[in-house]
């Protein structure tokens, strides 16, 4: 996704808020409370975090 697309920006957080309903990340304590996955081509890895993320503020 390329910086300041709004079309494609929206189309990935669509398709961001449907992975993250239908899968989730546990660790040996239980559930992580973020990660984000990444896909490219037919590879596929993940970043977690301990802490949730940070929420970014609406844009006017």
């Amino acid at each position: 996704m390329e910086e300041g697309d709004e079309e494609r920006r929206q189309e990935w957080e669509d398709v961001y808020d449907e992975v993250r309903r239908r899968m989730s990340l546990h660790a040996p304590g239980g559930p992580v409370p973020e990660f984000l996955l990444h896909i490219e081509g037919d590879r596929a890895w993940f970043r977690w975090s301990d802490e949730p993320f940070a929420q970014e503020a609406p844009e006017d």
